[in-house]
């Protein structure tokens, strides 16, 4: 055999064994792409590449390990068989600790429920439901799971796939803020503007943009808000307020196309959680129609109280004017009635004229004091008196001559012992005075009015008590609907009360508000028409350190020290005539004077004593005397000058000026005489 020959055969000899080496991967494959090898054919650019499935298991494995859900193969029972980083995370417990855990451990108690009946339907396919997990620290984690059964494929479990919801809870509920915030901002009636530290615009609500007239985004807040101060007419303090300092109600201006709006302007740090400054957010609220309303109100009150002005002033000119006229009547009497020899029949007609000058003098100081009472100027001279002695003394006055003309008995009952008081006996006397004089108007002739006076007990040793003063009688009544009103003024009851008797229906009103001052109490009780009424004053008891044995009595005034020297300023004929003849006849000396310039002209050094009306042709008494003071001479000084004032003003303000310009005294008109000599007495008796 040649060398060709046997190197033929040899080449057909290897040729063999490679097709029987070929042979093999190809029945292999073949196998492997019938399924028959644990293996997958995988083709690639550079041709078919063999993986086997232990390979791929593992690659999944990577896979399921990178998921952003929790993954997990549950037994039957839901013991945890494999679980991956991801579930371990959202359970807060280390990977190898996962597997042979309970999925159960992980669950709240409050989801339990729900979960193993999640479990029991997995067995037979899939379920899917919100639920809250627990970590192995107790934190709650909502999750949305679903299990899917693997016993199709020969296991007997499930698979479980856990995605977190806390970021999209956590997203929707941070919607639901800014929606909210958004809503609050466009809906607030206030201006509201967001800036950043630098203090740009960077959110602005409807009513911001109407007050910038545009849109102030990113815009500096001054520039698009030029606010004024309202006080100095400065500006407001913004550069502090962009570095972290509240402003809190703050009034301002804002000048824009012609119009100026008034604003109240509060602002804040805007701070992140961490305390952060982010920014300022301002409160702008417009108080433009506020300001208007409260300049009505000012403008209103203004007239308002011009007009109480001169409502007081017309009283008091209608005071003066009403008491002036009846100053010398009342005068008049008084000298009639102190000369001894007026003729027996006259001597009831005197009574009756100096009775109804008081009566007309009572009813003009009843205005005054309503006046008085509506404005709360009615004033107290508090001091310590026996209340048992005022309401007898306000009795003897009433005594004659109504008691006697209508033959009315009048009592005065209870403890003889002094009632300790504390208050203005002069206005408690108006008081008792009004209610027994009412009392015996409203009884029919021949009836009896009882004056009660006790103490009631308090707490112990006498703290507390209260003095009662009753006065009753069983006239015609009161109707029960006209009880509430009977202290009101005006009130005369008419029909619905009692039979109108006369008066402007001021007593009573006058009287609670006397009372009230007092801490006291004024009340009524009416059987009904013709069943009386019982009036009945409840007031507190003196305290002791200024409760007086007994009242002391008014000092009787001293008589003249000698023949005093008095000039008598009064314009009006009538008055000047009388007094000056009856302070002549008195003993005095009388010089007098008509105005202002008459009276300048009497030498100062004459005059002991200034009785001055204060309204007079050319001036006023006050300004007379404020001269006459000073034009006495200095280097050679005489006894010094003083003055009463006889005016028909009345008011508190009136008795205030006389007291500043340097009266001793304020006498009213109409001039009881024997009341105006005490006076002039003490006056003159003074340093």
């Amino acid at each position: 055999m040649s060398d060709a020959d046997k190197t033929r055969e040899e080449l057909l000899e290897e040729l063999a064994r490679l097709r029987a080496r070929l042979a093999e991967p190809e029945e292999t494959l073949e196998a492997i792409r019938g399924g028959a090898v644990d293996a997958v054919v995988v083709s690639a650019p550079a041709g078919e590449r063999v993986v086997l499935l232990e390979e791929a298991d593992r690659l999944f494995r990577l896979i399921v390990e990178e998921m952003r859900e929790g993954a997990a193969v549950l037994t039957p029972g839901g013991d945890i068989l494999y679980g991956n980083r991801r579930l371990a995370e959202m359970l807060r417990v280390h990977p190898a600790k996962l597997a042979g855990a309970s999925i159960h451990d992980f669950v709240g108690a409050e989801a339990a429920p729900l979960f193993t009946a999640l479990l029991r339907v997995a067995e037979r396919g899939s379920a899917r439901a919100e639920v809250s997990l627990r970590t192995a620290d107790g934190v709650a984690v909502p999750t949305y799971l679903a299990l899917n059964g693997l016993a199709p494929e020969g296991f007997p479990g499930c698979c479980l796939i856990a995605t977190d919801l806390s970021e999209q809870r956590r997203r929707q509920e941070l919607m639901a803020v800014e929606n909210l915030a958004s809503s609050i901002l466009e809906q607030a009636l206030v201006a509201l503007v967001v800036c950043d530290e630098a203090g740009l615009v960077l959110r602005a609500n409807e009513a911001a943009l109407r007050l910038a007239g545009g849109n102030p985004l990113l815009e500096r807040f001054e520039t698009a808000f030029p606010l004024i101060a309202a006080k100095d007419e400065g500006s407001l303090p913004i550069p502090a307020v962009l570095a972290g300092s509240v402003l809190q109600g703050v009034e301002a201006r804002l000048e824009r196309d012609g119009r100026s709006f008034h604003l109240l302007v509060s602002a804040g740090p805007w701070r992140d959680a961490a305390g952060r400054l982010l920014g300022t957010i301002f409160n702008l609220s417009d108080i433009t129609s506020l300001k208007a309303v409260e300049a009505e109100l000012r403008r209103a009150k203004l007239e308002a109280e011009a007009a109480s002005s001169a409502k007081d002033r017309f009283l008091a000119t209608l005071s003066h004017e009403m008491r002036t006229p009846l100053t010398p009547v009342l005068a008049a009497l008084s000298e009639l009635e102190a000369k001894g020899d007026l003729p027996p029949r006259l001597a009831p007609t005197v009574e009756m004229i100096r009775r109804n000058v008081e009566l007309e003098a009572r009813l003009i100081d009843d205005v005054l004091d309503l006046a008085r009472v509506a404005r709360g100027l009615l004033e107290l001279d508090r001091r310590a008196f026996d209340l048992r002695q005022i309401v007898e003394h306000a009795t003897s006055i009433c005594r004659a001559p109504e008691v006697d003309a209508r033959r009315v008995t009048l009592r005065v009952e209870g403890e003889p012992a002094a009632l300790p008081a504390w208050g203005d006996p002069a206005r408690l006397t108006q008081v008792f005075w009004n209610l027994v004089r009412n009392a015996v108007k409203f009884t029919p002739q021949g009836g009896e009015v009882v004056v009660r006076c006790f103490r009631e007990p308090g707490g112990e040793g006498g703290q507390g008590d209260r003095l009662v003063v009753e006065v009753a009688d069983r006239g015609i009544g009161i109707d029960p609907e006209f009880l509430p009103r009977v202290f009101a003024a005006f009130e005369q009851g008419g029909e619905r009360g009692f039979e109108r008797q006369g008066g402007l229906g001021l007593g009573l009103a006058i009287s609670k508000t006397i009372v009230d001052l007092h801490a006291g109490r004024l009340s009524v009780t009416s059987g009904g028409r013709g069943q009386g009424a019982t009036f009945r004053v409840e007031l507190p008891g003196a305290p002791r350190e200024q409760a007086p044995a007994s009242a002391p009595a008014p000092p009787e005034p001293a008589a003249p020290s000698g023949p005093a020297r008095i000039l008598l300023v009064e314009d009006h004929p009538d008055s000047a005539e009388v007094l000056a003849h009856l302070l002549q006849t008195a003993g005095y000396e009388v010089e007098m004077a008509r105005s202002v310039a008459e009276a300048l002209a009497v030498p100062p050094e004459w005059i002991d004593l200034l009785v001055s009306d204060l309204g007079l042709p050319d001036g006023s008494g006050l300004d007379l005397l404020g001269e006459m003071l000073r034009r006495r001479p200095v280097k050679a000084p005489i006894k010094p000058l003083k003055a009463i004032a006889l005016s028909g003003y009345g008011m508190e303000s009136d008795l205030r000026r006389s007291r500043e310009a340097g009266f001793r005294a304020h006498v009213t008109k109409p001039v009881d005489f024997a009341g105006l000599t005490g006076v002039i007495r003490r006056v003159l008796d003074e340093p």
